[in-house]
């Protein structure tokens, strides 16, 4: 494996359910601060996190992108106490009528297993208008708190709260669909800046005071490689990688990465009896959803060529890395190996550059990529320019 570390763990597909378990104990064991998981819907990564949290009685932070997600997953919980302080006001043979929602439709993410353990964990809504909620075992008859399970919060909402010193008895921050669908909207550029900027907030000094690092977990389906979790944590081009020599695991710096192959989980077998799976999995909605592919996105653009001949146009500086455009008739080239006459540099880092670098490369090099003439070393630089807008304001 790739990273500086050897892993004695792998994905076991002989099971019917992925089981995230053993890939938090390894990331732990490795000294990781985040773990990131890529696997196709209904597959169990939300499940076994939450059991495994749960059985080992430590809190999580369950982050949501939106205030209303918060909002949906309290909903039964809200509905459930609403009919038990009704049913206490009423006398035993009044008929019970609550039209508003029906209690087995529960968005909570501890539903199923509620039903499997046996267990009633129950969210509760502090403040709607922000998306934050508790989360709490409770008794099934008399509903009372036995203990506290975790947290729930919105990214919306990350921004207008600064100490989260409340929270330092959490373990884990899971960051639940990390990577948005395409049809979300109002998504942040700055998204993952907000969200290792909150891990910092609430991890503060707790391996300075000897204590075990908070751990970042997220999850999420192959939606989209240019994703803003995968940008802030400049991981995208180790994952392209990691597609094209077919690893499911890697480490990198602090961080382990897992691509679950779904196809070979024995979930699959059934998956495959289904009447949507036999008539979408050919479609590129399918092989997101049932293989974990990363099908909208392009790579076919990445690839290696010589620079022999070829003439450098300028440079681009994006974060911590050079990037240089070459140039030989209609074809082009970006790479990060470094040309000797650099006739303009743009520097992306600084908001005044970014409109001229736009008009005078940009343009051109997304005309030469919709003709098939354009190669890129690495996704990332691909994704900046061919997806500018993306990224920046213009």
């Amino acid at each position: 494996m790739k990273g500086g570390f050897q892993l004695v763990i792998k994905i076991d597909y002989d099971s019917y359910y992925f089981d995230v378990a053993p890939f938090i104990e390894a990331a732990k064991a490795l000294g990781c601060w985040v773990l990131v998981i890529v696997g196709a819907r209904d597959r169990g990564k939300t499940y076994s996190t939450l059991k495994y949290t749960y059985e080992n009685n430590e809190q999580i932070i369950f982050l949501k992108r939106q205030v209303g997600d918060i909002s949906l997953l309290c909903l039964n919980a809200k509905n459930v106490e609403r009919k038990r302080i009704k049913a206490a006001r009423t006398k035993d043979d009044e008929d019970i009528d609550l039209e508003e929602f029906d209690e087995d439709d529960d968005f909570s993410p501890y539903a199923d297993l509620n039903e499997d353990l046996g267990i009633n964990v129950q969210p509760k809504m502090l403040d709607k208008e922000q998306g934050i909620a508790t989360f709490y075992d409770r008794d099934i008859d008399t509903w009372k708190a036995k203990k506290k399970v975790g947290i729930a919060l919105a990214v919306k909402s990350i921004a207008k709260y600064k100490g989260f010193g409340g929270l330092r008895k959490c373990k884990y921050l899971v960051f639940d669909e990390f990577i948005p669908a395409p049809w979300e909207r109002g998504i942040s550029k700055l998204e993952g800046e907000s969200v290792v900027d909150l891990y910092s907030t609430i991890s503060r000094d707790r391996e300075q005071r000897g204590q075990e690092a908070l751990l970042m977990i997220c999850l999420a389906n192959a939606n989209d490689l240019s994703n803003q979790m995968f940008n802030t944590l400049e991981i995208t081009d180790d994952v392209v990688d990691m597609i094209n020599h077919g690893e499911d695991i890697r480490v990198i710096g602090r961080k382990l990465v897992v691509l679950v192959d779904d196809s070979k989980l024995q979930v699959a077998k059934d998956e495959k009896k289904t009447l949507i799976y036999q008539d979408m999995k050919d479609t590129m909605w399918g092989r997101v959803s049932f293989n974990n592919e990363f099908a909208r996105n392009d790579i076919s653009c990445i690839g290696f060529t010589s620079i022999k001949k070829m003439i450098c146009r300028c440079s681009v500086t994006y974060k911590n890395e050079t990037w240089y455009v070459y140039q030989k008739d209609e074809k082009f080239y970006v790479c990060a190996s470094r040309s000797n006459k650099i006739p303009v540099e743009y520097d992306l880092n600084f908001e005044s550059t970014r409109k001229p670098f736009y008009l005078k490369e940009v343009v051109a090099l997304v005309n030469a990529y919709h003709k098939g003439n354009i190669l890129f070393a690495k996704f990332r630089m691909y994704d900046v320019i061919i997806h500018f807008k993306k990224f920046f304001e213009i």
